[in-house]
């Protein structure tokens, strides 16, 4: 007997069938952004009671790990509502640990808050991964999900300029340049939570891959930011050049530009114009040369003994990064179009 065509299924049949496939892709993604989430929660409590890395790296660390969790919250359609309660519960229970350790960074502060929400992130990511187990119902992405590839895109190209005006602006005051790191700090926040909510949306597990990924990155950049913020405030500066110690810069940059390759190219096998998807692969094949020339830049800054080839080396490292983000830009905004025509 013949299988009927797929022109023979009813068409709220095939519909059904596609939500179900969605829903079952994006309680796989939630479920590893969740676990990644209390990982990371778990291995920034520990590295920061040993002291294995500086306190800002893993405040940061942990606040990288907070947005994913509730980016993964977000993505939670209707449940029941003992489920419903705790999703709530979870929510702002991430976002006030959160702004307890944002709290920590601020000179004057005792370590031991920071260090007590780092603690509640930890219990909060481990309640949430038993939620998600018994959770077995995840509603179709709603419109913010929808628009998250055009808000990331906007950040990225913001985040360049700014970033690009404040290395060449000269006679700035001390709290106007902390005024200035600290909107970049901002908006590498909205971009993480963005590019969290776009993994999801796909429901592919490389796309979370690429985004913790990229997350180590931001963590490294982002600890080098708040302490550039501190000093600004009249606070000692770092000693060392990268506040990511145990990793190295070199590494957090490969990493970061390996990240952004692969949410590109799960973004690019999405899209099934051909158009659309040829440039996209142009725009992403760029961004990779781009990623290895800062790259590369970063490995010559580590060798190199002079102050003026080390500046030099940054602004060409800064430049490529800047840069680079245009492209991967382009690919976000394509995809967007991509989902908003639909």
């Amino acid at each position: 007997m013949k299988e009927p065509h797929q022109r023979d299924v009813p068409p709220e049949r095939r519909r059904e069938a596609e939500l179900s496939s969605g829903s079952e892709r994006t309680a796989g993604a939630i479920s590893l952004a969740s676990g990644s989430a209390f990982a990371g929660h778990l291995l920034a409590l520990i590295a920061a009671v040993t002291d294995s890395v500086p306190p800002n790296t893993a405040i940061v660390a942990a606040v990288a790990c907070s947005i994913i969790a509730l980016a993964a919250l977000a993505a939670f359609g209707p449940q029941d509502v003992r489920v419903q309660r705790a999703v709530t519960a979870l929510t702002a229970g991430h976002g006030l640990a959160a702004a307890i350790m944002v709290l920590g960074v601020a000179p004057g502060v005792p370590w031991s808050m920071p260090l007590a929400g780092l603690g509640a992130a930890a219990t909060l990511g481990g309640v949430f991964v038993i939620v998600v187990g018994h959770a077995s119902r995840v509603s179709s992405p709603s419109r913010p999900l929808t628009m998250a590839p055009r808000v990331a895109a906007v950040v990225l190209v913001v985040q360049a300029l700014v970033q690009r005006w404040v290395a060449s602006a000269s006679g700035l005051s001390m709290p106007l340049r902390a005024a200035i790191f600290l909107s970049i700090v901002a908006l590498g926040i909205a971009l993480v939570a963005s590019l969290s909510v776009i993994a999801l949306r796909l429901g592919s597990r490389w796309a979370i891959a690429g985004v913790l990924a990229w997350t180590v990155g931001w963590v490294a950049v982002t600890a080098d930011l708040v302490s550039l913020v501190l000093a600004s405030l009249g606070q000692p500066s770092p000693v060392a050049p990268h506040q990511l110690h145990p990793l190295g810069a070199v590494f957090a940059q490969s990493v970061a530009t390996a990240g952004g390759l692969v949410i590109g190219a799960a973004l690019v096998t999405s899209i099934r114009d051909v158009r659309f998807r040829h440039s996209a692969i142009v725009l992403l094949v760029g961004y990779a040369a781009l990623g290895v020339v800062a790259a590369v830049a970063e490995h010559r800054i580590a060798a190199a003994t002079d102050f003026p080839s080390i500046a030099a080396l940054r602004s060409d490292r800064d430049l490529a990064n800047a840069i680079a983000s245009f492209p991967l830009a382009g690919v976000l905004w394509l995809y967007w179009r991509r989902v908003y025509a639909r």
